[in-house]
């Protein structure tokens, strides 16, 4: 009798751990059937002379992937927590080095991840903003960067030429003025990008607030360009609405997240001047163009 109970035991124990072991094989199964259909959605590079531009989903954060006939870039690298999904989408197109590291400036949530994709990747060249911060990713990332040859902090403004492809590197004319508004030094002492390929234009504009703006517009500096990274997250400054006027793009780029939407006066601002905005609080928007045309779209996850 007891020896029945201890085989009926034995059996039923040995059953649970077959169904463990089949329930183990399924969920592995399933979770590397998942990571191969995220990694294929990761795959947004092609092999074809587009230029493509991969504004990642970061939360309040940037961080861009630029990919143009097999050289890459990339302009800031948001948090620290932002390194898996740059990682990611490096990985899932085969990019073993970067070209080019643009950091616009040193706020957390723009130098965040630059340290850690130093050490791991080849960055062929840095760029950085020539000014003081006192934030904590402006001392890592200099002391990171000591004594390297290929680090060039921009105080006049520097182009790269890509096959094609420009990239000017714009720092603020009139720096001193804007150091009189200390809470605002960092955003806007941004780096300006604007990406030119044959008839179209990509402005990438980091940060920038107000007195920056101003000086712009005082200036009647040239910021006209077909798509447009809108500043500082989509907040709203009292001349953004003249700012986006000077720009007149066709498609607007927020990256932020939900925790900090885009103001609502910068997203009416948009939609009077009929600029299509697209948000990374909905997935990484990614932008491809072959210098005539231009398609946005939201990356699937």
């Amino acid at each position: 009798m007891k020896k029945t109970v201890y085989q009926d035991i034995k059996k039923l124990v040995n059953l649970l751990l077959i169904l463990l072991a089949v329930g183990f094989l399924m969920f592995t199964a399933a979770y590397s059937i998942q990571q191969e259909n995220t990694e294929k959605n990761y795959q947004v590079i092609g092999e074809d002379e587009d230029l493509v531009i991969v504004n990642l989903d970061v939360g309040k954060a940037d961080s861009a992937i630029l990919s143009y006939q097999g050289t890459f870039g990339l302009i800031d690298t948001g948090t620290k927590d932002a390194y898996d999904t740059i990682e990611k989408v490096l990985k899932a197109n085969k990019i073993q080095s970067i070209d080019f590291m643009i950091i616009t400036h040193y706020d957390k949530d723009h130098v965040g991840s630059a340290v850690k994709l130093l050490r791991k990747y080849d960055v062929k060249k840095l760029y950085l903003p020539d000014y003081v911060s006192e934030k904590s990713g402006y001392s890592d990332l200099l002391a990171e960067v000591a004594g390297d040859p290929n680090v060039v902090q921009v105080s006049k403004e520097q182009q790269l030429t890509v096959k094609g492809l420009t990239i000017r590197i714009i720092p603020p004319e009139e720096p001193e003025a804007l150091f009189l508004d200390s809470d605002k030094i960092d955003n806007n002492m941004s780096l300006m990008c604007m990406v030119t390929l044959k008839n179209k234009r990509f402005l990438f504009t980091g940060d920038i607030e107000e007195n920056r703006i101003e000086q712009i517009l005082d200036r009647k500096e040239d910021v006209k360009a077909d798509w447009l990274k809108v500043p500082y997250h989509g907040g709203y400054a009292s001349n953004t609405k003249d700012f986006l006027a000077a720009v007149s793009p066709q498609y607007a780029v927020i990256s932020t997240g939900y925790e900090r939407p885009a103001e609502a006066k910068t997203l009416m601002a948009l939609a009077e001047l009929n600029i299509q905005r697209y948000s990374t609080t909905e997935g990484s928007v990614v932008t491809v163009s072959d210098g005539e045309n231009i398609t946005v779209s939201y990356l699937e996850n």
